[in-house]
């Protein structure tokens, strides 16, 4: 069974659009006894750090893992910030703006 090789559940998505589907990932970890993670998701540099994870002082990360000592912190973004990374693909399609060349 594949619920057996996870570890974690990222339950708080800053990225999402309904908190809903954050407190059902949250509720879900913790009903199956899960480590429950955070993430940032961020398209863009001001989106970073808007969802992490808290460890006590005294543990590393991967002791807090192990003893699922994580608090995920943060909160979702507002909705709009989803407008600019549609503003970012439609300016790459139409040529507007172009990637480096590598």
């Amino acid at each position: 069974q594949l619920l057996r090789l996870v570890d974690g559940v990222e339950a708080l998505n800053a990225r999402v659009l309904k908190n809903s589907d954050n407190e059902r990932a949250s509720q879900w970890a913790e009903g199956h006894s899960m480590i429950k993670s955070a993430g940032s998701d961020a398209h863009f540099i001001l989106e970073c750090g808007s969802a992490y994870v808290e460890i006590g002082d005294s543990l590393s990360l991967e002791i807090a893992l192990r003893k699922k000592q994580v608090i995920p912190c943060g909160k979702a973004l507002p909705f709009f910030v989803h407008g600019f990374s549609t503003l970012a693909k439609l300016s790459r399609k139409t040529g507007i703006s172009k990637l480096p060349e590598e």
